[in-house]
């Protein structure tokens, strides 16, 4: 992941992760091993931001 980018549905940046404390890591380690051992993934990791760009500022907007 690069650096400086948007923070996402729960607004975490890779800077967050990055400046944390070193335990953390762990813990997710923990949590995902567990997600794998139990076959359970929460609803909430699924759930994202979707923003549309406008590329084409000359053309229909409305227009996907």
């Amino acid at each position: 992941m690069k650096r400086g980018k948007a923070a996402g549905y729960d607004n975490l940046t890779l800077e967050h992760i990055v400046n944390s404390h070193p335990s953390l890591i762990c813990h997710l380690c923990k949590l995902f091993n567990l997600m794998l051992k139990h076959c359970h993934v929460p609803n909430d990791f699924g759930r994202g931001i979707v923003i549309p760009l406008i590329k084409d500022k000359r053309g229909n907007v409305n227009d996907c």
